[in-house]
């Protein structure tokens, strides 16, 4: 099967037309001098060549084995590079060369294939026993693939969603390094950046280097890329997650107080060159660990440590501190329940013993035995109970409907 292509007839009806998709007008069949008309049609064929043939890779005929490259611009991890073409350029024999701009626009040669990080893919050309002919020291036209339309589709840096920042931080950055934007009040016009953690809401992550940033130097960020580092031990498709280390990645989420859990991106390949495709611009923010759900609520749910002092001529203090979930003095005035029991959790008791409040009373809901106290504002209320001789008492305290005990207290004789 092959092309199908206007006929004779159909070409001879098309003298003197104005091919609008292309913007050319076909010449007249006997127009005199009819050569201008036709390299006014080259001019305009030329014109639109101008673009497909920017940063093209050629044959060059310097030897066997060399290739040029056209001039060219093209747009590189946010920034125009502008290449002023090469010629001259060897290839190694018996092998498969890939050909692409790096980052800072420089011509690279690689019989790796092509990397993962920002780049611009020209060509490959297949040469010696590689290439179609299998012969070494040559390669022919039909060797070499155009790749340049790789950039056109593969998101291989997200050009318009990298940008330039700036590190003040006071140390270097790598690449692969998570970070967030702090200001954008920078003498560069730059936004500056800082290495994001999982400790601090306030810090999470919302770029990923694309290549190593000096301190008191510019580089590049993106909220999304793809970006070659050291995975080995991962899986792949692995989630991984912003760390509690400054910049870094972990494949645990942390789950600590005051810590939080972002998803940050997904291993794409295994090993020490590995790649990650890093999404922290997404913003991908899970849940609060346990811990930190519970130290965000401490101020919300109260306890009570209940707790006394030595005996002293028959009296023990008994001391009621309310504090939060997380067992931290809550620093406040509050309504306490303290009462006197011959059993652990047991019901009020007035015999054998004598009781009082040491400090604020709110109300006597039994003498010698019940008693409705306000705290300090420290938070802690005390009670006070004189027993004559040997024995045992307990010492209840309730604070929104949950009771508390002291445990046995003990009198000497």
């Amino acid at each position: 099967m092959a092309e199908q292509l206007p006929t004779a007839a159909d070409l001879n009806t098309m003298q003197g037309a104005f091919l609008s998709a292309a913007h050319l007008w076909l010449y007249d069949i006997g127009t005199s001098p009819h050569w201008e008309d036709n390299f006014k049609a080259l001019w305009q064929i030329a014109q639109a060549l101008v673009a497909t043939t920017e940063l093209q890779v050629f044959k060059d005929d310097t030897t066997e084995l060399d290739f040029g490259v056209r001039a060219g611009k093209c747009t590189l991890a946010g920034n125009t590079v502008t290449y002023a073409g090469a010629v001259a350029q060897t290839l190694d024999d018996d092998a498969t060369t890939s050909i692409y701009l790096d980052a800072d626009g420089t011509l690279v040669k690689s019989i790796t294939g092509f990397p993962t990080t920002p780049h611009m893919p020209l060509a490959a050309i297949a040469t010696g026993t590689e290439s179609a002919d299998g012969v070494s020291g040559y390669y022919d036209f039909d060797d070499m693939t155009d790749e340049r339309g790789r950039a056109m589709f593969a998101m291989l840096a997200p050009s318009s969603a990298a940008q330039t920042a700036t590190n003040n931080s006071g140390a270097g950055m790598d690449q692969g390094d998570l970070v967030y934007i702090t200001n954008f009040d920078t003498p560069d016009g730059n936004p500056e950046i800082l290495l994001a953690d999982a400790d601090d809401p306030a810090n999470q992550a919302t770029h990923v280097l694309l290549a190593d940033i000096a301190d008191e130097a510019a580089g590049s960020i993106a909220p999304y890329a793809r970006v070659v580092v050291d995975t080995t031990g991962r899986s792949v498709g692995e989630a991984v997650y912003l760390s509690t280390a400054a910049g870094e990645w972990t494949q645990t989420a942390p789950t600590g107080i005051g810590q939080f859990s972002q998803r940050v991106g997904i291993v794409e390949t295994v090993g020490a060159g590995g790649t990650l495709m890093f999404f922290p611009g997404l913003g991908l923010v899970g849940k609060i660990g346990a811990a930190s759900l519970q130290d965000g609520l401490a101020d919300l749910v109260t306890t009570v440590s209940v707790t006394f002092g030595a005996e002293v001529v028959d009296v023990i203090s008994v001391y009621a501190q309310v504090k939060d979930a997380a067992g931290n003095d809550l620093a406040a005035k509050f309504l306490v329940r303290m009462w006197v029991s011959e059993i652990d959790f047991g019901a009020p008791s007035d015999t054998g013993h004598t009781a009082w409040p040491e400090g604020g009373v709110q109300r006597v809901i039994q003498a010698n035995a019940d008693f409705e106290l306000l705290s300090d504002a420290s938070g802690k209320a005390a009670l006070a109970v004189m027993l004559v001789g040997s024995g045992s008492r307990y010492v209840m305290a309730e604070i929104d409907g949950r009771i508390y005990s002291s445990g046995e207290i003990t009198w000497t004789a």
